[in-house]
C-alpha cells in the first residue's frame, strides 16, 4: 500500500502535466480547424462590411452576365450643396435601375417597414441599427433628384448574411432571393434606354471621381463591367 502511494504521488504530476499538455493541443488544433473552415477566396474576409459587399458583388456579376445591363459598385455622388450619398452597388439593366444596400450583419436579426432601428442580436451582444430601407429611401431620393430623367428606380438592400426571416419589410432580400427577383423581372426599358442611362450615371460619377482631391488615390466607383 505504502508502495502504490508513492508511486502515485510520483506519477500524478506527471499525468496532470500530460493532461494540460493535451488541452493546449486540442485547442490549438480546434483554432487551426476554425481557420481553415473560415477561410474565402474573398480578399476582406476580415471585414464584415466588405465581405457582404463582396458576396452580393458575385452574386451581381453572374445576373448582369445572364441578363446585361451596367453594374457600379462604390458609387458616389455629390450635388452642388456638397450634400452626398454613397451607394454600394447600381445596377442598370432592361427591366430597371437598381439601389442596392448591402448588409452584412451576423446573427439574429429584427426589422419592421416604419422602424427608424433594427434589432441585431449576435450571442450575448444586443445592437441597434439604423434601419437599411431607410438609409436606401435617401439614396434613391438622392439618386432620382441627380438624374430626375430615370423613372425606372428601384431600391434593394440585401442581407448578405442571409438572416431575414424575423425582418418584415417589402424590398429586403438575401442573397438566393435577390438572385430570383432581378433574374426573373420583366423586361420593360429598351436598349437606347439603357445606353442612355448608363451615360448619365456614368458621367455623374467620373466627374465626382475628378473633382477629388489630387492626393486622395481612392477611386470612388468602379463601373464592374457591361454585359
Amino acid at each position: 500500500m505504502k508502495d502504490l502511494l508513492i508511486s502515485l504521488a510520483i506519477l500524478l504530476p506527471v499525468y496532470i502535466t500530460l493532461f494540460v499538455i493535451m488541452v493546449i493541443l486540442l485547442k490549438r488544433i480546434n483554432k487551426d480547424f476554425n481557420t481553415i473552415e473560415n477561410k474565402d477566396d474573398n480578399p476582406y474576409i476580415e471585414d464584415a462590411g466588405k465581405r457582404g459587399e463582396y458576396y452580393v458583388n458575385k452574386m451581381l456579376e453572374d445576373i448582369a452576365y445572364y441578363n446585361g445591363g451596367y453594374l457600379y459598385k462604390n458609387v458616389h455622388l455629390e450635388d452642388f450643396m456638397g450634400h452626398k450619398a454613397e451607394i454600394d452597388h447600381i445596377y442598370i439593366c432592361h427591366s430597371g435601375v437598381y439601389i442596392i444596400e448591402t448588409k452584412y450583419w451576423q446573427g439574429t436579426v429584427t426589422g419592421y417597414e416604419g422602424d427608424d432601428y433594427w434589432t441585431q442580436y449576435y450571442g450575448k451582444i444586443i445592437k441597434k441599427n439604423h434601419s437599411p430601407i431607410q438609409q436606401n429611401s435617401y439614396h434613391v431620393y438622392f439618386f432620382r433628384k441627380t438624374f430626375p430623367v430615370i423613372e425606372e428606380v428601384k431600391s434593394m438592400v440585401i442581407m448578405a448574411s442571409n438572416n431575414i426571416s424575423n425582418i418584415r419589410c417589402k424590398g429586403v432580400y438575401d442573397i438566393e432571393s435577390a438572385d430570383a427577383y432581378l433574374f426573373n423581372e420583366k423586361r420593360t426599358i429598351s436598349d437606347s434606354k439603357v445606353e442612355y442611362y448608363n451615360r448619365l450615371v456614368k458621367k455623374a460619377a467620373s466627374v465626382y471621381y475628378l473633382e477629388k482631391k489630387s492626393n486622395d488615390n481612392n477611386k470612388d466607383y468602379e463601373l464592374i463591367g457591361s454585359y
